[in-house]
């Protein structure tokens, strides 16, 4: 498997491994985050498919990562550790010394993904989630 640059080719792939999850991105979600030059997206591509994806974006020396998604036949298989681990080394190519994410307090899951690389909780934003009744915890990481 590598992690590499996502391009507009693609989104049909991408879109398949948002539709195995879920509450997965749209279409246009997901072409909205393709198209951003402030963006960092990036595939984990495992030939001929793709097993997973993340996508942020940097405003200065700070980064937040919207989105990890894999392919429910590639998890826990370490996809989502590969992809962030890459966010991370691209933020820091790009002089980001902070990055921020919010994920699903009842996530478990993703909570443990990212207290292992590093991530402490800084805040929560009450029923972020409104479609689960559902608190964002907020954390951070700082890279460099």
């Amino acid at each position: 498997m590598i992690i590499r640059a996502a391009l507009p080719a693609d989104l049909e792939k991408i879109i398949a491994i948002e539709d195995d999850c879920p509450f997965g991105w749209s279409l246009e979600m997901v072409a909205r985050e393709l198209g951003s030059h402030t963006g960092i997206q990036l595939v984990a591509e495992k030939m001929p498919a793709l097993s997973g994806w993340c996508c942020g974006i940097q405003v200065a020396d700070e980064a937040e990562l919207y989105r990890i998604a894999v392919s429910s036949l590639e998890r826990k298989q370490g996809v989502a550790f590969q992809l962030l681990q890459e966010f991370e080394h691209q933020c820091a190519c790009r002089n980001v010394s902070t990055v921020f994410l919010e994920v699903a307090e009842k996530n478990i899951p993703g909570r443990g993904l990212y207290e292992k690389s590093g991530y402490v909780q800084v805040g929560r934003r009450k029923n972020y989630y409104s479609r689960l009744s559902e608190d964002a915890l907020v954390l951070k990481k700082n890279i460099l």
